[in-house]
């Protein structure tokens, strides 16, 4: 695997972002309003992570307190497989508990199959679920880790 840093993302890495996205067949798919209005939110932070000026792969965050909500994350396809989403993950949560946050919650497609057993490794629970959440119909599970 490349090494990749984790650094705060900026808005010119949205472009970057967008075609990580949209890469994937999951829906839905966040656009470019979606990601500007993040980098305007002051409970948001964005962090991507980049190797020899590539962006690989993404993660945002929502902080409020007590929580930490993981809002979105994804990794290039052609490092898939590779770690790259458990270190961005990794990294998330550590900055949760670096903050003094109790725990982190995200959404998850209830077909992401991959996502969710990520997510169980890494020690989240389930914790709920919600109905028709996705535009295509999919239901969304719900997520927790106890900091």
């Amino acid at each position: 695997m490349k090494k990749f840093n984790i650094r705060v993302a900026q808005e010119k890495d949205i472009p970057a972002m967008l075609e990580i996205e949209t890469s994937h067949k999951m829906t839905p798919h966040w656009n470019r309003e979606q990601f500007v209005k993040e980098f305007h939110l002051s409970c948001s932070r964005l962090y991507v992570a980049e190797s020899e000026g590539k962006v690989g792969g993404y993660l945002g965050l929502w902080l409020v307190p007590p929580e930490t909500q993981i809002t979105t994350v994804a990794v290039h396809p052609h490092y898939l497989r590779e770690g790259l989403g458990t270190r961005l993950l990794e990294s998330g949560i550590l900055q949760a508990r670096q903050m003094g946050f109790s725990v982190v919650t995200l959404e998850v497609n209830s077909q992401n199959e991959s996502a969710l057993r990520l997510y169980k490794k890494l020690g989240f629970k389930i914790v709920g679920s919600r109905s028709n959440f996705y535009n295509d119909g999919e239901d969304a599970i719900l997520m927790e880790l106890q900091l």
